[in-house]
């Protein structure tokens, strides 16, 4: 509890300091109460108040939750990526009947009484811990970049939708509103990313208990990747039919998880000169699947990753080519209320 209750105090004082940051560097970017919401439930929310310009971002208790026991128990089996620390010092996989939980309330039914998911070695704590920060962060990101970039004030004044939540499906703009999601999605990649390119400018700026999670390109994308994916794996990864992609509020996982590489390459080989271009695709791709064994390996059930081979279809890759085209009807819509800068200007 007491992990918990400083990791709940830590990761909101991240999230302060990156607005602090954004606001630093763009003026406009708003102000936005951040907290936790007493909420059972796999969500996150970006919102307004109703006639004022006070903003929200909430991201669910459940979220937080379930993500620090979902990363403390791969860290704790021997089987997940096991060149990180002393996996000798692991028992054997502890797994769920399935570790995809969308709810607290039905995890702690499922989980085992008296079960200890603490990995022996500290190491191990350490990175379950920092995956963890790493996921929340990009959350918090995301949710911001609905409301610096005048998605929520867009769908207010439009749509009289004062909230953009991660579990919703929105009537009748659901092609615009995947849209915004990949412009979210973006926006925290790139956060992501500037945080690697400083670290591994100024590798001092960072305590240096946590300086070897982000050490040297590879490495740190490798990390970041994992983290990442692990959060797709447990928010969207859900049945959906191929009939209905125009219909869903949120791009599938696969694909969400390709547009974010796709972005994150095109950064790299246009701005950055770091010598892991050619590496790039097999470092996103290794990710997948050590994301993807991570799940097996603490699941009783055998867990399959249509929605990822999927996004790798000529039919997901024409459905991207929609949601990326789609910018450029959804872009003017923006602008009047956009507090940043906008893609293409």
């Amino acid at each position: 509890q007491t992990g918990l209750t400083e990791m709940y105090e830590f990761t909101l004082g991240e999230f302060g300091t990156k607005m602090t940051g954004y606001r630093k560097s763009y003026s406009k970017f708003p102000i936005a109460n951040v907290n936790y919401i007493n909420n059972s439930v796999l969500n996150a929310v970006a919102s307004k108040e109703k006639d004022t310009e006070k903003y929200y971002i909430g991201i669910y208790a459940g979220t937080f939750i379930l993500l620090n026991e979902l990363f403390l128990r791969m860290m704790s089996s021997p089987n997940i990526l096991p060149h990180i620390g002393d996996v000798s010092k692991e028992d054997p996989t502890k797994k769920l009947f399935n570790p995809q939980q969308f709810d607290l309330d039905t995890y702690f039914i499922a989980k085992p009484d008296e079960e200890n998911i603490m990995p022996k070695d500290t190491k191990r704590q350490l990175y379950a811990s920092l995956f963890t920060k790493t996921a929340l962060n990009f959350l918090f990101d995301h949710e911001y970049a609905h409301i610096a970039f005048g998605h929520v004030d867009y769908l207010a004044t439009q749509q009289n939708i004062f909230t953009i939540s991660e579990d919703e499906i929105l009537n009748d703009i659901p092609l615009n509103s995947q849209t915004l999601e990949m412009d979210a999605d973006s926006f925290a990649a790139h956060q992501g990313l500037g945080l690697l390119k400083s670290i591994n400018d100024t590798p001092s700026q960072l305590p240096e208990y946590r300086r070897e999670f982000f050490c040297d390109w590879k490495n740190g994308l490798s990390n970041w990747f994992f983290s990442i994916y692990c959060l797709f794996r447990i928010f969207g990864y859900k049945n959906f039919e191929h009939s209905k992609l125009l219909k869903y509020s949120h791009p599938p996982t696969g694909i969400r998880q390709r547009l974010i590489a796709g972005s994150l390459y095109n950064y790299f080989t246009k701005n950055l000169n770091v010598g892991i271009e050619q590496e790039f695709w097999e470092i996103h791709h290794d990710a997948i699947d050590n994301v993807e064994k991570a799940f097996n390996e603490i699941s009783e059930t055998i867990l399959n990753r249509n929605a990822i081979d999927f996004a790798y279809t000529p039919e997901a890759g024409k459905h991207m080519k929609l949601i990326v085209d789609n910018w450029n009807n959804v872009r003017p819509k923006l602008e009047k209320y956009a507090n940043g800068y906008l893609v293409g200007q």
